[in-house]
């Protein structure tokens, strides 16, 4: 907690409203399974990969016996079938959850807007390179986002000045629309996680460290609201990820 602020002082508090018509839009797209991205690991995961291995086997065809020739063929169609249901699977279990998420934040109809003073903020690296920030947001909690969407200028309702990213500001974007930020309010769903906007309405605040932690960004949602602090953020997302799997 800042050292000037008053006794009883929040750093976040948490109203609730309804989806808008152009929010529940929105998170019906998400509600829906996702088969054009299902076609598409289906063309590069299994199509592609079957039909360059049987050129290859054609190639020579010539110098085999017919035993070994079919032998190959049927290689050449299993292995990437093998893969490609290995991974279609990881897949579907995740695009099903995210898809269930969606249909509950229907259901329930609510959107959280989440106003947050932070005492502190830091940038969460990971092996898949995803933008992610931790914040202290009061009562031992912390607000986790991460994603790209960290980066897009809709995300803050601000207009990209022809492209210019500002490289002293972790967004990029220059001006009132920096963040992380000294106040803002995450407009949320609270099953799905998705990120509707973020409206800061403070000043840019630099984030203090780095946080190193080995972690799955296919397993968090967009936003994050998880018990403990900074300085054991590692060990709180290890511990947060086993049952998620």
């Amino acid at each position: 907690m800042p050292p000037d602020a008053p006794y009883g002082f929040l750093m976040h508090q948490i109203a609730t409203r309804p989806l808008t018509e152009h929010e529940r839009s929105i998170v019906q797209v998400h509600a829906q399974t996702n088969f054009a991205a299902f076609g598409f690991l289906t063309v590069l995961l299994l199509v592609v990969p079957v039909v360059i291995l049987l050129q290859l086997v054609g190639l020579a065809a010539n110098s085999l016996s017919i035993v070994q020739l079919e032998a190959l063929r049927l290689l050449a169609v299993a292995v990437p079938l093998i893969v490609y249901l290995a991974i279609i699977q990881s897949y579907w279990k995740r695009d099903r959850r995210r898809s269930q998420r969606a249909q509950q934040d229907l259901t329930d109809n609510v959107v959280q807007e989440i106003a947050v003073t932070p005492s502190r903020v830091c940038e969460v690296t990971n092996k898949s390179d995803h933008p992610a920030l931790a914040f202290a947001i009061g009562d031992e909690k912390l607000l986790l986002l991460s994603g790209e969407w960290l980066y897009y200028a809709n995300t803050y309702q601000a207009e990209a000045e022809s492209g210019e990213v500002d490289p002293d500001r972790f967004n990029g974007l220059s001006g009132a629309s920096g963040f992380p930020n000294t106040q803002f309010t995450v407009t949320r769903l609270p099953h799905s996680g998705y990120v509707l906007a973020i409206r800061v309405s403070g000043e840019y605040l630099d984030p203090s460290a780095e946080i190193a932690a080995a972690y799955n960004d296919d397993l968090f949602r967009h936003s994050e609201i998880l018990a403990g602090s900074l300085e054991d953020l590692a060990a709180i997302l290890s511990r947060e990820r086993k049952p998620r799997k």
